[in-house]
């Protein structure tokens, strides 16, 4: 029966060592990709995509050229109408004014969610790599750490059997042989 769980204890110290192996190979093969790529993201962060951000400057000028451009056309209709087109020019300048600050505004908007998009990309990629790394080192050292308790049972297995059976009758006989030595020399 010993040497059976000797073979045993064996066979799964072989078991835990290629369960080791196999998670640092699939986290080599997994993570050499994809760590490279996260690593890239966390120090180059990419935002929108420069035909993006062109869409969204030119949809925000569509809106702001389109919101002026009706103001501008009835102010001059009607100028035409009164005959005072001596009024519009301070009304088509104040247009002018409040488009080019649109404008400005809604650059500054698609910048600063460009800004936020990449900070973001960034910190998530950060963690990305920080839970990569400590699933694969805890996969691989809880496989490991399987290791010594395996070995004692292997080694305490072993320490079984009919060999050590015998030791330990041998021992026991000349432990009780030293004891009735010990009890007549305290009757003498």
């Amino acid at each position: 029966m010993a040497r059976k769980a000797q073979q045993q204890a064996s066979q799964a110290v072989d078991t835990e060592n290629k369960t080791s192996g196999g998670f640092g190979a699939a986290a080599s093969s997994i993570g050499g990709p994809l760590t490279a790529q996260l690593q890239s993201e966390a120090t180059n962060p990419t935002g929108f995509s420069p035909e993006d951000i062109n869409s969204m400057l030119v949809g925000g000028e569509e809106a702001a050229g389109g919101a002026t451009g009706d103001l501008a056309s009835d102010a001059s209709l009607a100028a035409a109408r009164t005959r005072n087109t001596g009024s519009t020019s301070g009304v088509l300048d104040a247009l002018q004014r409040q488009k080019t600050q649109t404008l400005g505004a809604n650059a500054l908007g698609v910048q600063n969610q460009n800004a936020m998009l990449k900070q973001t990309k960034q910190q998530d990629a950060q963690r990305a790599l920080q839970g990569l790394f400590g699933t694969d080192v805890n996969a691989q050292l809880s496989a490991m750490g399987l290791v010594p308790g395996t070995v004692n049972a292997e080694t305490n297995a072993g320490s079984q059997g009919w060999l050590q059976n015998v030791e330990g009758i041998g021992n026991m006989i000349t432990g009780g042989g030293q004891a009735a030595g010990s009890i007549l020399k305290g009757l003498q």
